[in-house]
């Protein structure tokens, strides 16, 4: 009871009516201001937006922001936010489930795609279809026929949902995935009025995070962090957002249970050595591994078989690619959450630490 007592005496003292760093999106809360310029217009103009990022780069909350913003404030628009892509039914039966709910629709699903077509010409709104996970609209060598069909058929509908004159599609995904959607149906390219690539927060849009967070949950600035915790934050999740909240729910639930009146760079360290670094992509699976392009996978090839950290150009040898080319690799598949690097000297060595890559390219 007494750390019971001192948890509910420290969230009172800081003001806050909850705790911030819940693993949960608030869609009301984003910092991404120049993914929001870059995208806000193609609600009015756009046919086609493709957004790019790896796990949790904040493609989900970005999705669920726009949704807020234009149903709480936008009586023109009708934001439909579907979450991924279904497997076991055609994106068109997903799509009409949800205007079912906003318009009270009692259409039996579509059969085809004339009718959806129908269906949608008839909303007197501009519809806003925001489809998140959107490589798994993509067939895999694992599909069975009846599920390549079907994902061909769905990729064949975007296009003419996507010629509409009241529909403005937004499709998610993982680095590429556009490449391998394009590849099902070219005509789709030619449709794209804007691509976006979801990068990690810097510092200050870290601490803006966190800071907004807080707010959020009624606390003030920063507090309890230290200015250095927050740089240590940064430093071991690379401004990855969904890292950012791992971490920062680990130490500040160790702050409650503790006696410490403010949130040290040390406590952040000691946290993070003791969970370990925190992933960015909780379980990497080979449908993931199938998105990466050919170097990339010979990158991590060398480096899962190698029993020692290397340089780019080590690398570059072994995967018979140029040290730049190398370097460039590299320096994506860290900052997407792959690999990790330690400088030494004026060089970054590179290695992979997590189990579950090291497997799948450990199997042949």
């Amino acid at each position: 009871m007494e750390a019971l007592d001192r948890y509910s005496r420290k969230l009172n003292e800081l003001g806050w009516w909850d705790f911030p760093f819940i693993p949960s999106i608030i869609p009301q809360v984003y910092l991404g201001q120049k993914n929001l310029e870059a995208l806000l217009p193609q609600v009015k103009i756009g046919n086609l937006v493709i957004v790019e990022g790896s796990y949790g780069t904040g493609k989900t909350q970005l999705f669920e922001h726009l949704k807020y913003l234009l149903s709480e404030r936008h009586d023109d628009y009708l934001p439909i936010l579907i979450s991924e892509p279904p497997e076991t039914f055609l994106l068109s039966e997903s799509i009409m489930t949800e205007l079912r709910k906003f318009l009270g629709i009692t259409h039996e699903p579509p059969k085809v795609i004339d009718e959806l077509v129908s269906i949608l010409r008839d909303v007197n709104r501009r519809i806003i279809l925001l489809i998140d996970e959107a490589q798994l609209l993509i067939a895999r060598d694992s599909d069975s026929l009846e599920v390549k069909e079907k994902k061909r058929r769905d990729v064949q509908w975007i296009r003419v949902l996507v010629d509409l004159s009241n529909v403005v599609l937004f499709l998610a995904g993982l680095p590429d995935f556009s490449k391998s959607l394009f590849q099902m149906f070219i005509p789709l390219e030619d449709r794209v009025t804007r691509k976006l690539r979801l990068e990690p927060l810097s510092l200050a849009e870290t601490t803006n995070m966190i800071r907004k967070r807080i707010e959020y949950y009624g606390g003030h600035d920063i507090k309890p962090f230290q200015e250095d915790a927050l740089e240590e934050i940064f430093n071991h999740t690379q401004g990855y957002p969904r890292a950012i909240i791992k971490l920062c729910g680990k130490v500040v639930e160790a702050f409650l249970n503790s006696e410490a009146s403010e949130v040290t760079k040390e406590l952040v360290n000691d946290i993070a050595i003791e969970e370990g670094r925190i992933e960015i992509v909780e379980v990497i699976t080979d449908d993931i591994i199938k998105l990466l392009t050919p170097a990339q996978n010979e990158v991590l090839f060398v480096l899962a078989n190698s029993s020692e950290m290397l340089k780019p150009d080590d690398v570059a040898k072994r995967a018979n690619l140029t040290t730049g080319g190398a370097g460039n690799i590299l320096r994506d598949l860290h900052e997407q959450g792959y690999i990790r690097r330690e400088l030494r000297g004026r060089a970054y060595h590179y290695y992979v630490a997590r189990e579950d890559l090291k497997r799948i390219y450990l199997r042949g």
